[in-house]
Parts: C-alpha cells; structure tokens; sequence
C-alpha cells in the first residue's frame, strides 16, 4: 500500500513538474516573439519613414513631365544619401534604389548579409507617353 502511494505521488509531483516548465517554455517563447514583433515594427516604421522622406525629397518641386534619362536630381539624390546616413544609424544598414538601375546607394554595410529585412515600395515616377508605358519606383530596403 506504501509503494502505490508513493508512485502516485512521485507520479503527481512528475505531472506538476511538467505543467510548470511547460508553462514557463511558453511564456519565454512569447517573451522573445514579442522582441522580434518589436523590432520589425520598428523597421518597418523607419523604412516608411525614411521611403516617404525619399519620395518627397526626391519629387520635390518637380514641373517636368518629359521622360529625361536622369529624372532623379543629383544634388536631392546625394542630400537624401546623407540624410539616411544621419538617420539610419548601425546596427541598422540600408540600401535604396530606383527601379530603372539610374540610381542605388547603401549605407552602414548593406542588407547583402543580414537576417532581418524590412522592404519598402513606392512609385516616385508614373510614365504615360506612346513609346513608354509604366512608372518607376523606389525601393528601400532597411535591415539589421
């Protein structure tokens, strides 16, 4: 009678036991989905950011409608480079360009390797003309 109730007991006790670092497993799992919901959010929010302040820097005071080979002003190009720089600082890198391979700049080592990429589109550049039909966009990508 001694020994069955030690087994049951041993075998509550096993129960319990397995209960609680279950629950404690979970609970670190979310612990560390949450961080890694964090940080995409926040990568996410910097790359609309950053694309927003792009689009409009880049567009800015722009009258022309003629399809020109380098419609991305150099000097705007260059001052957003710099911006994204002061912005975008490590652990985060970045790299941005226009779909048409007129212009591409990374800063802080690039995304080429990192595991955490967030990918931001927008259309800067909408073309209608008989010859070309479509439109350009500018693409960023911030990762860490």
């Amino acid at each position: 009678m001694r020994g069955q109730l030690f087994i049951s007991d041993v075998l509550v006790s096993i129960i319990v036991l397995t209960i609680i670092i279950a629950f404690t497993t979970w609970e670190a799992e979310q612990v560390y989905t949450r961080a890694a919901d964090m940080q995409y959010d926040k990568m996410n929010s910097l790359a609309n950011d950053m694309a927003q302040l792009a689009v409009k820097s880049i567009l800015a005071n722009r009258t022309s409608t003629k399809i020109l080979p380098n419609w991305v002003d150099r000097d705007r190009w260059s001052m957003l480079q710099r911006n994204m720089s002061q912005m975008i600082k490590p652990p985060y890198a970045y790299y941005v360009n226009i779909s048409d391979g007129s212009m591409a700049a990374s800063g802080n080592g690039g995304c080429d390797t990192k595991s955490s990429v967030v990918v931001v589109k927008r259309i800067v550049y909408i073309i209608y003309s008989m010859e070309n039909k479509g439109f350009k966009t500018f693409t960023l990508k911030v990762c860490i």
